[in-house]
């Protein structure tokens, strides 16, 4: 079969569908006739009367490709499965023919390519007891497995190992995500010479990155109920963070100005934060407890195109949600693509990805 690179997450909000997208990308650009795949899907949507996943979708797009929803996610929630029951217990010849269904999909998409990039469906161990777990549908496929691990407060380099036992021989290394700036002293000093020793390679650290964890205002607007007050032509804009406005406007701007592209979440009688936030560039401003502002921030608002959302909720509350918001945001803009494939272009080894999968560099990069 064509070689294969299946991602999987060694947790949750890895970051599997940025890596898939900044590493297509790349591999393209070197020349690659690259496939895409997501064996089970979890997200059902419909596109055109054809049934699929999101994610599979909006990655078909990323990468340029039109290759049937059928193949692409064999397995579908609510065609294939019930959401709700994903862990049930089939017979052995269900599970055989589910896993005869996605390699039959694998060797129709990747006639004719050089590589094929797999997607996992939630973590490594989703889909266990279907006997489609990670390690069970990349040994089935006969494709090498990268793991990746967002790093959050630290590496858990027990559970890699743990994960790599899993994996066998499929096993082509690690990434880490999200790494941030004081992580890499830690890295080159003990995990990675621990993992190494152990036979899993480290193929790649990405950073921390404000931009890929950004959503836009629209989304922000539908999460809350928010009413848009002004500026809906900044609809568009895309929020990196947010800070909650109680302080006073000095200690406030001080906040606001090392973190750029932050909405500010206040109270509508808040003018003073309002109107010192417009005029730092916030991209919108989020108002709770329905409390109108005053005309002058609504109409330095219109003209900076920054929305002002107006909630019913408390702050706490709004707060709570829109931390769940930008924990959700999701890869679809084309800022945050861009973004991806530079992160992943300068923080992969590919040489030793290539290596792993038996694969040479078909000719000069491309422009």
């Amino acid at each position: 079969m064509v070689p294969g690179l299946y991602i999987c997450a060694a947790g949750p909000r890895a970051g599997k569908n940025a890596l898939i997208a900044g590493l297509g990308l790349r591999l393209q650009k070197e020349g690659f006739n690259v496939g895409y795949m997501k064996p089970v899907g979890e997200l059902p949507v419909e596109r055109d009367g054809l049934a699929g996943d999101e994610d599979a979708f909006y990655l078909q797009e990323a990468l340029g490709l039109a290759q049937p929803p059928e193949l692409v996610t064999p397995l579908l929630a609510g065609r294939d499965f019930q959401p709700g029951n994903f862990s049930d217990f089939p017979s052995a010849e269900a599970r055989t023919r589910a896993l005869d269904k996605i390699r039959s999909a694998y060797a129709t998409l990747s006639a004719g390519l050089d590589i094929m990039l797999v997607s996992g469906a939630g973590d490594m161990f989703s889909g266990l007891c279907r006997g489609l777990d990670a390690a069970s549908v990349s040994k089935a496929l006969g494709v090498k497995a990268l793991l990746l691990e967002r790093v959050e407060d630290r590496a858990k380099s027990g559970p890699l190992t743990a994960l790599h036992k899993a994996l066998g021989e499929q096993a082509a290394g690690v990434v880490f995500n999200a790494a941030p700036p004081d992580f890499m002293p830690g890295l080159e000093q003990e995990i990675r010479p621990f993992l190494e020793g152990r036979g899993l390679p480290v193929l790649g650290v990405l950073p921390q990155d404000r931009v890929l964890g950004a959503v836009p205002v629209h989304t922000l607007a539908a999460g809350l109920n928010g009413r848009v007050l002004a500026a809906r032509r900044g609809l568009d804009r895309m929020v990196e963070g947010f800070i909650i406005g109680a302080a006073q406007v000095e200690n406030f701007l001080s906040h606001l100005r090392r973190l750029p592209h932050t909405a500010l979440l206040t109270g509508g009688d808040r003018a003073d934060l309002q109107l010192a936030a417009l005029e730092d560039n916030s991209p919108c401003l989020v108002l709770t407890g329905n409390l109108h502002p005053c005309p002058t921030t609504l109409s330095l608002a219109e003209d900076c195109g920054a929305p002002v959302l107006l909630t019913r909720e408390d702050t706490r509350l709004t707060a709570m949600k829109m931390e769940t918001l930008m924990r959700r945001s999701k890869l679809r803009e084309a800022a945050k693509i861009s973004r991806a494939a530079q992160l992943v272009s300068a923080g992969l080894d590919f040489q030793r990805i290539l290596a792993a999968l038996g694969l040479q560099r078909p000719g000069p990069e491309k422009p």
